[in-house]
């Protein structure tokens, strides 16, 4: 996978503790009258951003990867597709069985924001969140973590992008349903991961998230 220079790394940790801990009260204040719908998309349009200008280096050199072994790359995308789908499904036997009843909060609050504005809730879901997403939890955790250890990369950024599916909700549901909405995040984290050192690029790693944003927003829908 290719790597990101020590400037991209400085700026990205920067960047993410910035998206973390003050871009959402940021955004909120700004656009909270038009809506959650416009919170989000501006959310993810701002990280989007940031994310090309830190990274743009890295992500030319990805995108030159990605094109340079496209023939390899279908196939990796639809047996990553079939291994998400097939774990995800299984996993959710598991967690009814635990929890009859069961829904992710992340899911239903996707559809709320879907009945407030389609259009931006489509655009944000299958367009801006996988780029941003993919260079910080694969490119920037994953790349780091994985000079380490390969298999703590794998743990680490899997962990890092399950827990940013749910802690926005710590404090309004159950610490039992909190958890199992993160654990239904871990395959993708993992399969995403993979499919990008298999690929040897994060851009396969982005198409696959994108499809599978689509995908559940087809199911919302």
């Amino acid at each position: 996978v290719g790597r990101m220079t020590k400037r991209e790394m400085t700026f990205g940790w920067g960047w993410l503790a910035v998206q973390m801990l003050v871009l959402p009260s940021l955004i909120s204040s700004i656009a909270a009258p038009r809506g959650s719908a416009a919170v989000n998309f501006c959310y993810h349009l701002v990280s989007l951003l940031a994310v090309t200008v830190i990274f743009h280096r890295y992500l030319k050199q990805e995108l030159r990867n990605f094109t340079a072994g496209f023939k390899k790359v279908l196939p990796v995308i639809a047996v990553s597709l079939a291994v998400y789908y097939v774990a995800g499904e299984v996993l959710l036997c598991l967690i009814t069985a635990i929890e009859p009843g069961f829904r992710n909060v992340n899911d239903d609050s996707v559809a709320a924001l879907r009945q407030g504005n389609l259009a931006l809730t489509a655009v944000m879901t299958v367009a801006l969140a996988p780029v941003s997403e993919e260079c910080l939890f694969r490119g920037l955790i994953f790349g780091c973590a994985r000079k380490q250890s390969r298999w703590a990369a794998y743990a680490i950024s899997a962990a890092a992008f399950g827990a940013l599916h749910v802690m926005g909700y710590v404090g309004s549901f159950g610490a039992v349903q909190l958890l199992l909405c993160f654990l239904q995040y871990l395959p993708a984290g993992l399969v995403l991961a993979a499919a990008m050192e298999k690929t040897d690029s994060i851009v396969t790693a982005m198409c696959i998230h994108a499809i599978i944003n689509a995908v559940s927003m087809i199911g919302i829908m």
